[in-house]
């Protein structure tokens, strides 16, 4: 699994915040399954272990303002993503976080 996450990253094109977290979740959904799999019954405790420190860094990553405004660079995309993957209270902060950060420059045309 993390392979076709290196892989959905280094594909021919420019990889985006947006791209990464599309990869990262599946990765993680991905884990999980398989930590909850009794196939992998013995694997499961590091699998969940590995899970507890993607979570962290995750976390970490959500809560920064450069973040979230990265996220909306390709706005698309990305917020349209957000919404649909992401619980309302997340999505509110994301908004307000950007449009607070955004309103403070002026808006030029090309």
């Amino acid at each position: 699994v993390p392979h076709q996450v290196i892989q959905a990253l280094s594909y021919e094109k420019l990889p985006t915040v947006c791209d990464y977290l599309k990869a990262f979740e599946r990765f993680y959904i991905d884990w999980e399954k398989m930590g909850k799999s009794p196939c992998n019954a013995c694997l499961s405790p590091y699998i969940q272990e590995s899970l507890s420190w993607a979570n962290k860094y995750y976390t970490r990553m959500g809560d920064t303002k450069a973040y979230l405004i990265a996220m909306v660079l390709n706005p698309n995309k990305c917020l349209k993503w957000i919404c649909k993957h992401w619980d309302s209270v997340h999505v509110e902060k994301t908004l307000t976080v950007i449009h607070d950060t955004v309103s403070h420059y002026p808006l030029t045309s090309c």
